[in-house]
């Protein structure tokens, strides 16, 4: 075995090397595009729960205001 012959087994063990991590750049874009979709779905999320608050922050305030009008009407009528 030459010296050439050394060079040439270590330049195809690298490039082997070279096509294996390819393939894992290739999977690490993949995996990149999921976590951005992820991303996105999530930020929809957060604006529908914004909404959601939102509403139910309103029907905490017509309910506190229905109650108080109950309060004054039973108070009115003495049964408080």
């Amino acid at each position: 075995m030459t010296i050439d012959d050394l060079v040439i087994i270590t330049q195809k063990g690298f490039a082997g090397v070279d096509k294996q991590f390819e393939e894992v750049y290739e999977r690490f874009d993949l995996v990149d595009q999921r976590f951005e979709e992820v991303d996105k779905r999530f930020e929809q999320m957060d604006l529908r729960f914004d909404k959601l608050e939102f509403r139910v922050g309103a029907y905490d305030r017509r309910l506190d205001n229905l109650e108080d009008k109950m309060r004054v009407v039973n108070t009115k009528l003495g049964l408080a």
